[in-house]
């Protein structure tokens, strides 16, 4: 019995990514997150994404649409700070919510964090771990992904103007954080 209900967890996510691919594909930036929340409703998680900022000092809410923009979270001195820095998910789990602080990376680019929030205690918590950290990792190469068709993400990611000189120098830059296998 408790294999098929795993089985059956595990379809869910599978028919949850596949939804997520079919609605990223017209997604306008400042809609994934929607698309996410929609795509994994059924599951029984909400998430939040926040973007690390180009200082690398706090992790920025992406805004979704119909909720409200939680405030930033310190990278220094938090759970979802840990997570991005080690790349390793974080657990807060208490009595009322089970939470994990996803880390969201490209490669080995760091882009930030998701905050993943269980209604309900998952049955396999090392099997919820390893599905939330595939499914991040989709949304990670979808946000860089859409970085071109808009700037909502690059917007997030700022916390200071910048001159349009300094925004064709940014474009040129490689990735923060970087490896392959041969260089």
């Amino acid at each position: 019995m408790r294999e098929e209900r795993q089985g059956a967890e595990e379809r869910a996510w599978d028919e949850a990514i596949v939804d997520l691919l079919e609605r990223a594909k017209m997604a306008q930036p400042d809609q994934l997150v929607g698309e996410v929340n929609a795509a994994t409703r059924r599951l029984g998680v909400e998430i939040t994404v926040y973007l690390i900022d180009h200082e690398q000092e706090q992790l920025w809410p992406l805004p979704e649409r119909g909720k409200p923009t939680p405030p930033p979270l310190a990278v220094e001195g938090t759970a979802a700070g840990r997570a991005v820095t080690g790349i390793e998910t974080q657990s807060a789990v208490d009595q009322v919510t089970y939470r994990l602080w996803v880390p969201m990376i490209d490669g080995s680019e760091r882009l930030g964090v998701a905050d993943v929030m269980a209604h309900r205690p998952p049955a396999d918590p090392e099997a919820f771990r390893r599905s939330c950290e595939t499914l991040m990792g989709l949304v990670g190469h979808l946000i860089t992904v859409k970085f071109p068709y808009g700037d909502r993400l690059h917007v997030v990611r700022r916390t200071q103007a910048m001159s349009a000189g300094s925004e064709l120098i940014l474009q040129m830059l490689p990735p923060l954080t970087f490896s392959c296998h041969r260089l």
